[in-house]
C-alpha cells in the first residue's frame, strides 16, 4: 500500500500512475465450451466490466481474431479437432486508443472428435456359391464407410449407413468395413465372414437333374 508522507511524494505517485482507477477493469467471466459432445462448434462467452474495447483471438484448431463487444457470446465452427487457445484482450478507458491491452485473459480447450461406432447386421453369412446375401451397416461419427473385399480386389466408398448384396464365393470370403473420424485420428473396423455351404445331397441331385433335362428332351 502506498503511503505519501509529503505533498512532493504524493505528486510523485501521481506522475508514476501509482493510483488505481476508481473503476478498475475486470473480466467477470470467460468461458470456452463445445456446443455438444463430439461437436466442432465452439461456444465462447465473456463479460468485462469497465472495459471500453475487447478483442477475441482463437488459435490452434481454428484461427479467429475479431473485435467484439465488451460482453457477449458467439459460436465458431472449427475446421478440425484438437487444442484451442483462446485470448480475450481488453482495454480500459485510459488505454482505449493504445495498442497494448490493459488486461489479457487466456483459456485452453480441447475439442475432441466424436466417437466412431460401426455396427453390422451380421458377423457371419452362409449361403450356396453364387447366392446373393445382404449385409447392412450403420456408422456414427463419420461421413463415409470404406468397404473392402480383398479376395475380389474390391474397394468402395459408401454412405454411413446402407446395405450391399454380395455373391457367395466357392471358398471362404470376407467383407471388411472401415469407419474413420473426419480427422482420420480414429477408426473402427468390422469384418463379416462369408461361408459357402455345400448343397444337401437331395438338392444336388435335383440340380443335376435340372441341368440334364435339356439333353433328355433332345433324345
Amino acid at each position: 500500500m502506498l503511503n505519501a508522507q509529503t505533498l512532493r511524494e504524493l505528486a510523485g505517485f501521481a506522475r508514476a500512475g501509482s493510483f488505481a482507477s476508481a473503476h478498475p477493469l475486470l473480466v467477470r467471466s470467460f468461458r470456452v465450451t463445445a456446443s455438444g459432445r463430439g461437436s466442432r462448434q465452439l461456444v465462447v462467452s465473456w463479460e468485462c466490466e469497465n472495459a471500453s474495447r475487447a478483442v477475441l483471438m482463437l488459435t490452434g484448431a481454428v484461427d479467429f481474431a475479431q473485435e467484439v463487444p465488451t460482453s457477449g457470446d458467439l459460436s465458431v465452427r472449427t475446421p478440425r479437432t484438437g487444442m484451442v487457445f483462446a485470448q480475450l484482450l481488453a482495454w480500459d478507458e485510459e488505454a482505449a486508443g493504445g495498442l497494448e491491452p490493459t488486461l489479457v485473459e487466456m483459456r485452453e480447450f480441447r475439442l475432441d472428435a466424436a466417437a466412431v461406432d460401426l455396427r453390422l447386421s451380421a458377423n457371419d453369412l452362409y449361403g450356396k456359391p453364387g447366392e446373393l446375401l445382404r449385409l447392412s451397416w450403420q456408422a456414427k461419427g463419420t461421413s463415409c464407410v470404406l468397404l473392402r473385399r480383398p479376395l475380389h480386389g474390391e474397394e468402395l466408398d459408401l454412405p454411413p449407413w446402407g446395405s450391399v448384396d454380395a455373391a457367395v464365393d466357392v471358398v471362404d470370403d470376407a467383407i471388411e468395413l472401415v469407419a474413420m473420424s473426419p480427422d482420420r485420428e480414429r477408426q473402427v473396423t468390422r469384418i463379416c465372414q462369408m461361408h459357402p455351404v455345400a448343397p444337401e445331397p437331395d438338392c444336388l441331385l435335383a440340380e443335376l437333374s435340372t441341368l440334364a433335362q435339356p439333353w433328355r428332351d433332345q433324345l
